[in-house]
């Protein structure tokens, strides 16, 4: 059964950020391999988080 966990999705934009700000070198490549395999079938979810945090970095800071 899947929950959402909101520490957990927090963490991840964390790190998502980090990556498109260049904190962090990334390969998309490999990370589009692994979250489509088989093992972790998250793709969906992955390309969620990036939208998302793309969406909360464009947002005018406050």
């Amino acid at each position: 059964m899947d929950r959402f966990n909101e520490e957990d999705d927090l963490c991840a934009k964390k790190l998502m950020t980090a990556i498109l700000v260049g904190s962090i070198p990334f390969d998309w490549s490999e990370a589009e391999r692994i979250a489509a395999s088989p093992k972790y079938r998250c793709e969906f979810e992955f390309w969620a988080v990036l939208k998302e945090t793309q969406e909360e970095m464009e947002k005018p800071q406050k």
